[in-house]
């Protein structure tokens, strides 16, 4: 059975979350992503890495209500999204822009 990938960024909600709703959609497995960026367009000062620690923490264990895992990665989106693709057979891929 193929996979569904929604890719969490900069929206680390469960609510109004238009990715997320349409994955569910699909009715396929979830695999459920964030991916730290190290060169990404914005460097965290430490209250921001603070905030992104707490939301996802926060996100990870109302994910793990509902039954799911957030899965955390490290790279260059694109590479890390092409790799886990292949590695879970998934056939679409949703996140907000």
């Amino acid at each position: 059975m193929a996979a569904t990938i929604v890719w969490f960024r900069q929206d680390l909600r469960l609510h109004d979350h238009p990715a997320l709703h349409a994955a569910i959609a699909r009715g396929q497995a979830l695999v459920l992503v964030y991916i730290q960026e190290p060169s990404g367009p914005w460097r965290p000062g430490a209250a921001l890495r603070f905030w992104l620690h707490q939301s996802l923490a926060a996100l990870a264990l109302e994910l793990r209500r509902h039954g799911h895992r957030l899965v955390f990665l490290q790279g260059e989106a694109h590479t890390v999204l092409a790799g886990l693709i292949d590695a879970c057979g998934a056939d679409a891929l949703y996140f907000n822009r």
